[in-house]
C-alpha cells in the first residue's frame, strides 16, 4: 500500500507543471507599451481589469500561428497572467499579443532574442575535423600551402557554436614562421575568451588534430610558430568566445574551396615522404 502511494505521489510530481523561475520571466506592467525586446523565455502580462471586465488574451508567432489563446472570463480587479512560454526559433523570434479587456483593446509586439552566449566553442572555417581525425566535433582546421602563403596572409571565417559566424582570422607566413590573429566582427559584442593554436606540418599529426596524444606544434594566437620547413600545415585554432547573438548572421559551416585539394596534396606529401 506503501508503494502504492508513492507511486501515486511521483506521477503527480511528474505531472504538475513547474513554474518558470522568477529571472526567466519578462514582466509586462503596461499593456499599452507597443512593444518589447527580451532575453526572457516567459511572459507575464498585467491585466487592468475592472468588476465585470470580459478579459481575452490571444499571442500568434510571426509566422502568423496561434501559440497562446485564453479566455479569463468576468473578472472583478486587476491581475497578472500566467506566466506564458514563448519558444525561440533562430536569433530571435517576433509574437504579436493582443489583449481586450472590456471596452479596451491592447495590442504590442514581443521579440525574444537569445540572451549573451558564454564559453561557446569556435573554430576557423576550413577543413571538418570530424574528416580529419575523426574527432567528434563540428570544429574545423585551416589547411595551408606554407610555400604560396610565405610573405602573406589568407583570412578565413571565424565560426561559433556550429551556428554563428562571428568574425575572421589571418594566417600568415612569414620567415617560415606562420602566425594567428582573429577579431570579431564590428558590430558583435563578445571576446575572445580563450584560443590555443594546433599546428600540424605532416598529414599523421594531422589526423590527430582534436584528439588526445597531439604530437604536432602548439602555441597562441599573434605568435610566430616555426614549421622547421614544412611544405603543408594544418592549422586548428581552438577557441572559447563569449558574445551576444543579437544581429548575428546565422550559418552552417561547411568545408571552405580548395580544402579538400590541399588536404589532398598534405596526404601525398607525407606519403611520398615516408617511401623515401
Amino acid at each position: 500500500m506503501k508503494r502504492l502511494v508513492w507511486v501515486l505521489l511521483c506521477v503527480a510530481l511528474l505531472c504538475f507543471a513547474v513554474p518558470a523561475l522568477g529571472e526567466d520571466i519578462c514582466t509586462v506592467s503596461d499593456p499599452a507599451i507597443g512593444g518589447v525586446r527580451t532575453d526572457c523565455e516567459y511572459l507575464s502580462i498585467f491585466c487592468p481589469a475592472e468588476s465585470g471586465d470580459q478579459v481575452t488574451l490571444s499571442i500568434y508567432d510571426q509566422n502568423g500561428a496561434c501559440t497562446y489563446q485564453r479566455d479569463y472570463g468576468t473578472m472583478g480587479s486587476s491581475f497578472y497572467t500566467d506566466d506564458i512560454y514563448l519558444p525561440l526559433y533562430g536569433a530571435e523570434a517576433v509574437y504579436s499579443v493582443t489583449m481586450t479587456v472590456g471596452d479596451n483593446t491592447y495590442s504590442f509586439t514581443v521579440t525574444r532574442v537569445s540572451g549573451y552566449l558564454t564559453d561557446n566553442a569556435a573554430s576557423t572555417g576550413g577543413y571538418p575535423l570530424s574528416l580529419l581525425s575523426g574527432a567528434n566535433t563540428w570544429r574545423m582546421a585551416t589547411i595551408v600551402d606554407v610555400a604560396s602563403l610565405e610573405g602573406s596572409s589568407m583570412t578565413v571565417p571565424l565560426y561559433a557554436s556550429n551556428a554563428y559566424e562571428i568574425g575572421s582570422a589571418t594566417i600568415s607566413v612569414s620567415g617560415g614562421k606562420l602566425t594567428v590573429s582573429a577579431w570579431l566582427s564590428d558590430g558583435i559584442s563578445g571576446t575572445i575568451d580563450s584560443a590555443t593554436v594546433y599546428v600540424a606540418t605532416t598529414a599523421l599529426q594531422a589526423q590527430e588534430l582534436g584528439r588526445k596524444g597531439f604530437t604536432g606544434m602548439t602555441g597562441s594566437l599573434d605568435r610566430g610558430i616555426d614549421l622547421s620547413g614544412a611544405s603543408y600545415a594544418a592549422v586548428y585554432v581552438r577557441m572559447s568566445v563569449s558574445f551576444d547573438p543579437s544581429n548575428v548572421p546565422e550559418v552552417t559551416p561547411s568545408t571552405l574551396s580548395g580544402q579538400d585539394a590541399l588536404w589532398q596534396q598534405m596526404l601525398n606529401e607525407t606519403a611520398n615522404e615516408a617511401v623515401g
